[in-house]
């Protein structure tokens, strides 16, 4: 069973551009998780989210359910571009931080209404924590941005998905008998369609999966055998992720994985950090 990513787009309803979906608030209590492919922005003054520093989290392309496989995208706002001041006027010449992440490219610019000579940069799954010490003189000058819907899919090749297994003895359910290993290259043509793979680790069928490395791709992983239902989780960016069981089944040891699918990469790589979000989250 072939399923993937759908578009979906969203009748306007007016014909001018509304402001994308978001929330303006200092303390950081509506966080979005930057994870998955619902295009996600976030700007903040200060490093990211400091406490009681002006910020603003939303979507610029529209919201999508975080378990649906249909990425919504509202066509208003769509290359529409949007003053900064207009979601917190607090980040007037305040932006030194921010994070994009999901299935768009953001384009910045340091005057309003995204005036072409005004171009600062793009961004597409990318976060920058301090603009302060970073290249290109962007510190508190972005004004205004627009956001469009892509995969970028030609940055992409294939992608490299590992899981790893273990056999535990029936009479003990602590003593390691054996581990196995499946180890598999995902062609572009399977992340365009997000082709079903059954998870085959090769022994007796009582393994369970302690590990799973994800490198170029974001995969979703059931406890079905044909991705139809039972979603564990999913995780990957255009980097190297290892969700590592340790001695317990990975994911929490809430089910064993039976298949996954894979797509181009809609979440931020962090260097030296294996968490699955773009900000570091556990």
């Amino acid at each position: 069973m072939k399923m993937r990513w759908q578009l979906v787009l969203l009748l306007p309803l007016t014909a001018s551009s509304p402001l994308p979906p978001g929330s303006a608030d200092p303390i950081g209590t509506y966080l979005l998780p930057f994870h998955g492919p619902s295009c996600q922005l976030g700007l903040w003054e200060g490093t990211t989210r400091q406490p009681l520093h002006p910020s603003w989290e939303g979507y610029p392309l529209g919201i999508t359910p975080p378990s649906s496989i249909t990425l919504v995208l509202d066509p208003t706002l769509n290359n529409a571009c949007t003053n900064i001041k207009d979601l917190n006027p607090s980040l007037i010449s305040a932006v030194s931080s921010f994070a994009v992440s999901g299935y768009c490219q953001c384009s910045f610019y340091d005057t309003e209404n995204c005036s072409p000579p005004s171009f600062r940069f793009s961004a597409f799954n990318r976060q920058d924590n301090n603009l302060a010490t970073s290249p290109g003189g962007n510190d508190n000058r972005l004004v205004s941005f627009s956001c469009f819907y892509t995969r970028r899919e030609d940055l992409f090749q294939s992608c490299r998905v590992a899981l790893y297994g273990i056999a535990v003895p029936p009479l003990s359910a602590f003593v390691v008998q054996s581990v196995n290993k499946q180890d598999l290259t995902i062609p572009k043509s399977d992340l365009d369609s997000g082709a079903c793979i059954a998870v085959d680790l090769g022994g007796d069928g009582e393994d369970f999966t302690h590990k799973v490395l994800v490198s170029g791709c974001s995969c979703a992983f059931y406890t079905a055998t044909d991705c139809g239902s039972g979603l564990i989780q999913a995780f990957g960016n255009s980097g190297t992720v290892e969700n590592d069981g340790g001695s317990d089944a990975v994911f929490g040891g809430k089910a064993r994985v039976a298949s996954f699918r894979c797509f181009y990469p809609f979440d931020v790589p962090v260097d030296g950090d294996k968490g699955r979000y773009g900000l570091g989250a556990p």
